[in-house]
């Protein structure tokens, strides 16, 4: 059997489960969706502004700015914008 067949059903089953993941890095820690709004000030602090249901966290002129939405005590999307300030 050719290699590069056997490896892309591996490659393909990789891109698929890291494709719906969404997270960011606050420090040491990672933020992802399904954690509690605790476990977000635990590790980004404060968000920067809220709009809602919309918690953003401005990390700085490099970084994207981080919208995560919080529904029921917990974070449900994560998006990413240019930050523009």
């Amino acid at each position: 059997m050719n290699k590069r067949v056997a490896v892309l059903p591996l490659l393909l089953l990789f891109l698929a489960g890291t494709a719906s993941a969404s997270g960011f890095r606050c420090g040491t820690k990672i933020v992802e969706e399904g954690m509690s709004t605790y476990e977000l000030i635990e590790a980004c602090g404060e968000p920067t502004r809220i709009e809602g249901n919309r918690w953003l966290y401005d990390l700085g002129p490099e970084e994207f700015l981080k919208i995560v939405f919080v529904e029921g005590g917990q974070v449900s999307y994560i998006k990413e914008e240019p930050n523009d300030g």
